[in-house]
C-alpha cells in the first residue's frame, strides 16, 4: 500500500488540546502542514454546510459545538495505511482518541479514506493531494500558515440568508 495524505482539523473549541493531538500526530504520521484556518463568523455555518454536505440546522448544531474561531488544519501522510470496509483504520483510531481526550462529541475531524481527504483538500485549498504536496510540501510543517477562505460564489443565498437572520 502507498502512503496516504490525510486531514485533520482541530477546531476552535477543541484547541486546548492541541499540544498533545500535534505531538501525538508527529508520533505516528508525517504532518506535512499546518494551517491556522479563518473564516467569518457570519459565513460560518455556510461553510460547514459545504464542508460537511449538511443541511443548515444540523451545520448550525455544529457551529454551536465546534466554536466559529480560528481552527487548526493539519494536513498529514500516513506511510502505512490500513483499510478495513474503506476506511483507513489507522486515522479512525487516532480521531477517536482525539474525541475521546476532548470527553467525546466532534471536536476533531479526520478525513477516514482517500475520497473524503480529495473533498477535504478540494474545499479548503481548491488542489487535490499531489497539487497540495506540490504547493506546500517543501515549506516545511513547523511555522502554520494564517489562511483565510472566502465562501464560495454560488453560496451568495447563503450570506443573504444569515443576515436575515443574523447568524
Amino acid at each position: 500500500m502507498t502512503k496516504e495524505l490525510s486531514v485533520f482539523i482541530i477546531w476552535s473549541n477543541g484547541q486546548y488540546l492541541t499540544e498533545p493531538i500535534l505531538a501525538d500526530l508527529k508520533q505516528n504520521l508525517k504532518i506535512i502542514k499546518i494551517f491556522e484556518y479563518v473564516w467569518k463568523k457570519e459565513e460560518f455555518v455556510f461553510h460547514l454546510m459545504q464542508f460537511y454536505h449538511k443541511n443548515f440546522f444540523r451545520s448550525l448544531k455544529k457551529k454551536k459545538e465546534c466554536g466559529t474561531g480560528h481552527f487548526l488544519v493539519i494536513v498529514a501522510e500516513d506511510e502505512i495505511p490500513k483499510y478495513q470496509d474503506g476506511i483507513n483504520v489507522h486515522i479512525m483510531k487516532l480521531k477517536y482518541k482525539y474525541r475521546h481526550w476532548c470527553h467525546g462529541g466532534y471536536l476533531i475531524h479526520a478525513s477516514d479514506n482517500q475520497d473524503e481527504c480529495k473533498a477535504n483538500l478540494t474545499y479548503l485549498f481548491g488542489v487535490s493531494g499531489a497539487e497540495f504536496l506540490q504547493k506546500f510540501e517543501d515549506e516545511g510543517s513547523d511555522n502554520p500558515i494564517i489562511y483565510h477562505q472566502k465562501l464560495r460564489p454560488e453560496s451568495r443565498w447563503m450570506k443573504y440568508f444569515s443576515r436575515l437572520w443574523h447568524f
